[in-house]
Protein backbone atom coordinates (compact mmCIF):
# COMPACT_ATOMS: atom_id res chain seq x y z
CA UNK A 1 0.00 0.00 0.00
CA UNK A 2 1.36 3.47 -1.19
CA UNK A 3 1.03 6.25 1.32
CA UNK A 4 0.16 9.54 -0.20
CA UNK A 5 0.89 13.13 0.06
CA UNK A 6 -1.20 14.71 2.78
CA UNK A 7 -1.51 18.39 2.95
CA UNK A 8 -1.81 20.74 5.95
CA UNK A 9 -4.13 23.52 6.27
CA UNK A 10 -1.13 26.11 5.50
CA UNK A 11 -0.16 25.10 2.06
CA UNK A 12 -3.96 24.44 1.48
CA UNK A 13 -4.68 27.83 2.50
CA UNK A 14 -1.12 29.49 0.25
CA UNK A 15 -2.37 27.76 -2.95
CA UNK A 16 -6.18 29.39 -2.64
CA UNK A 17 -4.88 32.82 -1.50
CA UNK A 18 -1.92 32.92 -4.19
CA UNK A 19 -4.59 32.09 -6.92
CA UNK A 20 -6.83 34.60 -5.74
CA UNK A 21 -4.24 37.13 -6.05
CA UNK A 22 -2.89 36.27 -9.04
CA UNK A 23 -6.05 35.75 -10.44
CA UNK A 24 -6.90 39.48 -9.17
CA UNK A 25 -4.24 40.68 -11.03
CA UNK A 26 -4.48 38.57 -14.30
CA UNK A 27 -7.98 40.32 -14.14
CA UNK A 28 -7.13 43.88 -13.29
CA UNK A 29 -4.21 43.56 -15.94
CA UNK A 30 -7.07 42.53 -18.64
CA UNK A 31 -9.56 44.83 -18.08
CA UNK A 32 -6.77 48.00 -18.05
CA UNK A 33 -5.48 46.78 -21.48
CA UNK A 34 -9.36 46.71 -23.13
CA UNK A 35 -9.64 50.42 -21.78
CA UNK A 36 -12.60 52.01 -20.31
CA UNK A 37 -16.15 50.99 -20.94
CA UNK A 38 -18.22 53.11 -23.21
CA UNK A 39 -21.53 52.93 -20.78
CA UNK A 40 -20.36 53.13 -17.39
CA UNK A 41 -16.35 52.48 -17.10
CA UNK A 42 -17.19 48.81 -15.26
CA UNK A 43 -12.99 48.36 -16.79
CA UNK A 44 -11.92 51.07 -15.31
CA UNK A 45 -13.37 50.00 -11.80
CA UNK A 46 -12.83 46.12 -12.02
CA UNK A 47 -9.01 46.93 -13.07
CA UNK A 48 -8.92 49.33 -10.16
CA UNK A 49 -9.87 46.82 -7.87
CA UNK A 50 -8.17 43.72 -9.01
CA UNK A 51 -4.84 45.97 -8.61
CA UNK A 52 -5.97 46.46 -4.59
CA UNK A 53 -6.99 43.39 -4.18
CA UNK A 54 -4.16 41.36 -5.71
CA UNK A 55 -1.12 41.42 -2.96
CA UNK A 56 -2.69 40.88 -0.09
CA UNK A 57 -3.88 37.32 -0.59
CA UNK A 58 -0.44 36.20 -2.07
CA UNK A 59 1.34 38.10 0.84
CA UNK A 60 -1.01 36.34 3.33
CA UNK A 61 -0.12 33.31 1.32
CA UNK A 62 3.16 33.27 1.94
CA UNK A 63 2.71 33.80 5.88
CA UNK A 64 1.37 30.07 5.45
CA UNK A 65 3.84 29.23 3.60
CA UNK A 66 6.70 29.72 5.57
CA UNK A 67 4.54 28.73 8.83
CA UNK A 68 4.55 24.99 7.24
CA UNK A 69 8.10 25.25 6.63
CA UNK A 70 8.60 24.79 10.69
CA UNK A 71 10.54 28.43 10.52
CA UNK A 72 8.02 29.34 13.89
CA UNK A 73 8.40 25.67 15.51
CA UNK A 74 12.59 26.15 15.21
CA UNK A 75 12.01 29.43 17.23
CA UNK A 76 14.05 31.14 13.91
CA UNK A 77 11.43 33.36 12.25
CA UNK A 78 13.52 34.67 9.77
CA UNK A 79 15.09 31.27 8.50
CA UNK A 80 13.26 31.55 5.33
CA UNK A 81 15.48 34.33 4.37
CA UNK A 82 18.10 31.82 3.76
CA UNK A 83 16.32 31.43 0.14
CA UNK A 84 17.28 34.41 -0.85
CA UNK A 85 21.46 33.52 -0.11
CA UNK A 86 21.12 31.21 -3.74
CA UNK A 87 20.13 30.75 -7.22
CA UNK A 88 19.64 27.44 -8.60
CA UNK A 89 17.20 25.92 -10.60
CA UNK A 90 15.15 24.07 -7.67
CA UNK A 91 11.65 24.49 -6.57
CA UNK A 92 12.35 26.06 -3.78
CA UNK A 93 14.95 28.81 -4.90
CA UNK A 94 12.44 29.23 -8.24
CA UNK A 95 9.37 29.32 -6.33
CA UNK A 96 10.82 31.81 -3.54
CA UNK A 97 11.92 34.39 -6.65
CA UNK A 98 9.14 34.22 -8.56
CA UNK A 99 7.02 35.05 -5.34
CA UNK A 100 8.94 37.71 -4.14
CA UNK A 101 8.72 39.21 -8.15
CA UNK A 102 5.01 38.89 -8.00
CA UNK A 103 4.33 40.65 -4.96
CA UNK A 104 6.59 43.67 -5.89
CA UNK A 105 5.05 43.66 -9.07
CA UNK A 106 1.55 43.45 -7.86
CA UNK A 107 2.62 46.07 -5.00
CA UNK A 108 3.84 48.28 -7.24
CA UNK A 109 0.63 48.10 -10.05
CA UNK A 110 -1.46 48.30 -7.23
CA UNK A 111 0.06 51.70 -6.04
CA UNK A 112 -0.53 53.32 -9.41
CA UNK A 113 -3.95 52.91 -8.99
CA UNK A 114 -4.02 55.50 -5.75
CA UNK A 115 -5.51 58.90 -6.84
CA UNK A 116 -2.65 60.51 -5.89
CA UNK A 117 0.21 58.60 -7.26
CA UNK A 118 2.92 60.82 -8.61
CA UNK A 119 2.23 61.32 -12.47
CA UNK A 120 0.25 58.09 -12.59
CA UNK A 121 -3.24 59.07 -11.32
CA UNK A 122 -6.09 56.57 -11.74
CA UNK A 123 -8.01 59.11 -14.46
CA UNK A 124 -4.79 59.88 -16.99
CA UNK A 125 -3.87 56.36 -16.99
CA UNK A 126 -5.61 55.53 -19.79
CA UNK A 127 -5.51 58.76 -22.00
CA UNK A 128 -2.08 58.39 -20.90
CA UNK A 129 -1.27 54.45 -22.37
CA UNK A 130 -3.10 55.66 -26.00
CA UNK A 131 -1.19 59.10 -25.93
CA UNK A 132 2.21 56.96 -25.91
CA UNK A 133 1.06 54.85 -28.48
CA UNK A 134 -0.03 57.34 -30.85
CA UNK A 135 3.48 59.82 -30.77
CA UNK A 136 6.10 57.25 -29.71
CA UNK A 137 6.41 58.36 -25.99
CA UNK A 138 5.68 60.45 -23.23
CA UNK A 139 7.50 63.62 -24.25
CA UNK A 140 6.28 64.32 -28.12
CA UNK A 141 7.40 66.98 -30.35
CA UNK A 142 4.96 69.74 -32.02
CA UNK A 143 5.66 67.62 -35.48
CA UNK A 144 4.87 64.13 -33.40
CA UNK A 145 1.69 65.72 -31.98
CA UNK A 146 0.72 66.47 -35.69
CA UNK A 147 1.35 63.46 -37.47
CA UNK A 148 -0.55 61.40 -34.87
CA UNK A 149 -3.82 63.65 -35.24
CA UNK A 150 -3.33 63.29 -38.93
CA UNK A 151 -3.07 59.74 -38.88
CA UNK A 152 -5.66 59.30 -36.81
CA UNK A 153 -7.92 61.89 -38.89
CA UNK A 154 -6.71 60.25 -42.20
CA UNK A 155 -9.62 57.53 -42.01
CA UNK A 156 -11.97 60.39 -41.91
CA UNK A 157 -12.85 61.59 -45.41
CA UNK A 158 -15.33 63.58 -46.93
CA UNK A 159 -16.43 60.88 -49.19
CA UNK A 160 -17.33 59.24 -45.31
CA UNK A 161 -18.71 61.54 -44.04
CA UNK A 162 -20.70 62.17 -46.86
CA UNK A 163 -22.25 58.73 -46.12
CA UNK A 164 -22.64 59.91 -42.52
CA UNK A 165 -24.38 63.16 -43.44
CA UNK A 166 -25.85 62.79 -46.73
CA UNK A 167 -24.00 66.16 -47.74
CA UNK A 168 -22.30 65.38 -50.95
CA UNK A 169 -18.63 64.88 -50.32
CA UNK A 170 -17.59 68.19 -52.73
CA UNK A 171 -19.77 70.26 -50.85
CA UNK A 172 -18.10 69.55 -47.43
CA UNK A 173 -14.32 69.83 -49.41
CA UNK A 174 -16.10 73.47 -50.26
CA UNK A 175 -16.84 74.52 -46.76
CA UNK A 176 -13.74 72.56 -45.09
CA UNK A 177 -11.50 74.71 -47.59
CA UNK A 178 -13.37 78.21 -47.45
CA UNK A 179 -13.62 77.62 -43.31
CA UNK A 180 -9.47 76.78 -43.02
CA UNK A 181 -8.64 79.78 -45.37
CA UNK A 182 -10.79 82.76 -43.59
CA UNK A 183 -9.39 84.54 -40.94
CA UNK A 184 -10.60 84.27 -38.66
CA UNK A 185 -13.31 81.93 -38.65
CA UNK A 186 -15.48 80.40 -35.62
CA UNK A 187 -18.07 77.83 -35.69
CA UNK A 188 -20.28 78.09 -32.82
CA UNK A 189 -21.90 75.25 -31.17
CA UNK A 190 -24.49 74.28 -28.05
CA UNK A 191 -27.93 72.98 -27.78
CA UNK A 192 -27.57 71.56 -31.84
CA UNK A 193 -24.69 69.88 -31.30
CA UNK A 194 -24.39 68.24 -27.74
CA UNK A 195 -28.05 67.14 -26.77
CA UNK A 196 -27.52 63.99 -28.09
CA UNK A 197 -25.92 60.54 -27.38
CA UNK A 198 -22.18 61.81 -28.73
CA UNK A 199 -22.82 65.50 -28.04
CA UNK A 200 -19.61 65.39 -25.98
CA UNK A 201 -17.73 63.69 -29.05
CA UNK A 202 -19.50 66.90 -31.38
CA UNK A 203 -18.05 69.54 -28.98
CA UNK A 204 -14.61 67.97 -28.91
CA UNK A 205 -14.43 67.73 -32.56
CA UNK A 206 -15.60 71.23 -32.89
CA UNK A 207 -13.23 72.52 -30.61
CA UNK A 208 -10.19 70.66 -32.44
CA UNK A 209 -11.26 72.20 -35.96
CA UNK A 210 -10.83 75.73 -34.18
CA UNK A 211 -7.48 74.60 -33.01
CA UNK A 212 -6.01 72.95 -35.99
CA UNK A 213 -7.33 76.56 -38.34
CA UNK A 214 -5.19 78.35 -35.42
CA UNK A 215 -8.48 79.49 -33.90
CA UNK A 216 -8.35 79.62 -30.57
CA UNK A 217 -7.91 82.46 -27.88
CA UNK A 218 -7.91 84.83 -31.14
CA UNK A 219 -10.08 87.75 -32.12
CA UNK A 220 -13.13 86.77 -33.72
CA UNK A 221 -12.68 83.31 -32.84
CA UNK A 222 -13.28 80.79 -29.99
CA UNK A 223 -12.31 81.22 -26.41
CA UNK A 224 -12.89 79.82 -22.92
CA UNK A 225 -16.65 80.31 -22.33
CA UNK A 226 -17.86 82.06 -19.64
CA UNK A 227 -21.04 81.39 -17.74
CA UNK A 228 -23.40 81.81 -14.17
CA UNK A 229 -23.14 78.73 -12.45
CA UNK A 230 -26.30 77.05 -10.95
CA UNK A 231 -25.71 73.93 -8.59
CA UNK A 232 -25.88 70.76 -10.26
CA UNK A 233 -27.09 66.83 -9.14
CA UNK A 234 -24.57 64.13 -9.40
CA UNK A 235 -26.25 62.62 -11.53
CA UNK A 236 -25.84 64.85 -14.72
CA UNK A 237 -22.35 64.02 -15.53
CA UNK A 238 -23.13 60.18 -16.63
CA UNK A 239 -21.56 57.31 -15.00
CA UNK A 240 -17.95 57.44 -13.36
CA UNK A 241 -15.23 57.16 -16.51
CA UNK A 242 -18.02 57.28 -19.55
CA UNK A 243 -17.05 61.03 -20.59
CA UNK A 244 -13.78 62.54 -19.41
CA UNK A 245 -15.13 66.50 -19.83
CA UNK A 246 -18.44 66.60 -19.79
CA UNK A 247 -19.09 70.27 -20.31
CA UNK A 248 -22.45 70.33 -21.45
CA UNK A 249 -23.09 67.56 -19.13
CA UNK A 250 -24.89 63.83 -19.72
CA UNK A 251 -28.45 64.54 -19.72
CA UNK A 252 -29.10 61.60 -22.39
CA UNK A 253 -28.19 59.18 -19.37
CA UNK A 254 -29.67 60.76 -16.44
CA UNK A 255 -32.03 58.67 -16.35
CA UNK A 256 -29.55 55.62 -16.55
CA UNK A 257 -28.35 56.91 -13.89
CA UNK A 258 -31.46 57.26 -11.97
CA UNK A 259 -31.99 53.62 -12.41
CA UNK A 260 -28.42 52.39 -11.39
CA UNK A 261 -29.12 54.63 -8.26
CA UNK A 262 -25.35 54.81 -7.37
CA UNK A 263 -24.87 58.29 -7.58
CA UNK A 264 -28.44 58.53 -5.43
CA UNK A 265 -31.58 59.91 -6.81
CA UNK A 266 -33.46 62.53 -6.90
CA UNK A 267 -36.88 63.14 -5.27
CA UNK A 268 -38.21 64.99 -7.85
CA UNK A 269 -37.35 64.78 -11.31
CA UNK A 270 -39.20 67.94 -13.42
CA UNK A 271 -38.77 68.20 -17.15
CA UNK A 272 -38.73 71.80 -19.50
CA UNK A 273 -39.69 71.83 -22.89
CA UNK A 274 -38.21 67.89 -23.45
CA UNK A 275 -39.18 64.79 -24.08
CA UNK A 276 -37.30 62.07 -22.04
CA UNK A 277 -38.97 59.11 -23.27
CA UNK A 278 -37.72 59.71 -26.94
CA UNK A 279 -35.18 62.44 -26.52
CA UNK A 280 -32.78 59.92 -24.69
CA UNK A 281 -32.98 56.45 -26.67
CA UNK A 282 -33.90 53.15 -24.90
CA UNK A 283 -37.45 54.24 -25.17
CA UNK A 284 -39.07 51.65 -23.02
CA UNK A 285 -36.52 52.07 -20.54
CA UNK A 286 -37.09 55.07 -20.02
CA UNK A 287 -40.87 55.12 -19.86
CA UNK A 288 -40.09 51.77 -16.84
CA UNK A 289 -37.92 54.29 -15.18
CA UNK A 290 -40.17 57.29 -15.66
CA UNK A 291 -43.22 55.03 -14.23
CA UNK A 292 -40.93 53.56 -11.52
CA UNK A 293 -41.77 55.39 -7.78
CA UNK A 294 -39.59 53.44 -6.30
CA UNK A 295 -36.64 55.46 -8.41
CA UNK A 296 -38.52 58.44 -8.66
CA UNK A 297 -41.45 59.71 -6.09
CA UNK A 298 -42.66 62.29 -8.30
CA UNK A 299 -42.53 63.76 -11.46
CA UNK A 300 -43.23 67.01 -13.23
CA UNK A 301 -43.61 68.01 -16.83
CA UNK A 302 -43.48 71.83 -17.98
CA UNK A 303 -44.46 71.75 -21.27
CA UNK A 304 -46.16 73.53 -24.54
CA UNK A 305 -47.63 70.68 -25.85
CA UNK A 306 -49.19 66.98 -24.72
CA UNK A 307 -46.84 64.78 -25.56
CA UNK A 308 -45.69 60.85 -24.41
CA UNK A 309 -43.57 62.07 -21.94
CA UNK A 310 -46.03 64.08 -20.32
CA UNK A 311 -48.43 61.36 -20.37
CA UNK A 312 -46.30 59.80 -17.37
CA UNK A 313 -45.90 62.74 -15.19
CA UNK A 314 -47.50 63.26 -11.99
CA UNK A 315 -48.00 66.70 -12.71
CA UNK A 316 -48.57 68.69 -16.05
CA UNK A 317 -47.70 72.62 -15.86
CA UNK A 318 -48.81 74.27 -19.45
CA UNK A 319 -46.41 76.43 -20.28
CA UNK A 320 -46.44 78.68 -23.68
CA UNK A 321 -43.84 78.29 -26.34
CA UNK A 322 -40.72 80.36 -26.58
CA UNK A 323 -42.11 83.15 -28.53
CA UNK A 324 -45.34 83.51 -26.70
CA UNK A 325 -43.65 84.09 -22.81
CA UNK A 326 -41.38 86.34 -20.93
CA UNK A 327 -38.06 84.38 -19.73
CA UNK A 328 -34.66 84.45 -18.57
CA UNK A 329 -31.35 83.21 -20.64
CA UNK A 330 -27.62 82.18 -19.10
CA UNK A 331 -26.21 82.03 -21.97
CA UNK A 332 -22.53 81.98 -22.48
CA UNK A 333 -20.96 85.01 -22.72
CA UNK A 334 -18.52 86.43 -25.92
CA UNK A 335 -17.16 89.07 -23.99
CA UNK A 336 -16.21 86.49 -21.61
CA UNK A 337 -18.46 88.42 -18.72
CA UNK A 338 -21.33 85.77 -17.26
CA UNK A 339 -24.47 87.71 -18.21
CA UNK A 340 -27.96 87.20 -17.65
CA UNK A 341 -30.86 87.92 -20.02
CA UNK A 342 -34.65 88.96 -20.51
CA UNK A 343 -36.56 87.25 -23.32
CA UNK A 344 -39.70 89.42 -24.33
CA UNK A 345 -42.29 87.71 -25.68
CA UNK A 346 -42.85 88.40 -29.96
CA UNK A 347 -46.88 87.19 -29.65
CA UNK A 348 -49.40 87.34 -27.33
CA UNK A 349 -49.94 83.70 -25.73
Amino acid sequence: MTEGLTWGFPVIAYLFLAGLGAGALTVSASMFLRGGDPQRGLHVDTARYGAFLAPWPIILGCGFLIFELGSYEAGHVFRFLNLYKVMNLSPMSVGTWLLTACIIISVAYAYTYVRNAPGLETEKRYAYLQFCKVTKGPNPSVADKIAALKAHLAQYTPEWASKQSGVSADKIREIAVEFATTKPAVLITYRGAVAHVNGNDTERAAQMLASITGNVDNPGGRCKAVGPKWKKLKIVDGFKGQAKLPTHHMSHHVLKVIKDGSQGRPDIYMWYCYAPVYSNGDVQENIEVLKDESMIPFTVCINPFYDESAALADIILPDATYLERWDWEDMVSPAQIPEYYIRQPMVKP
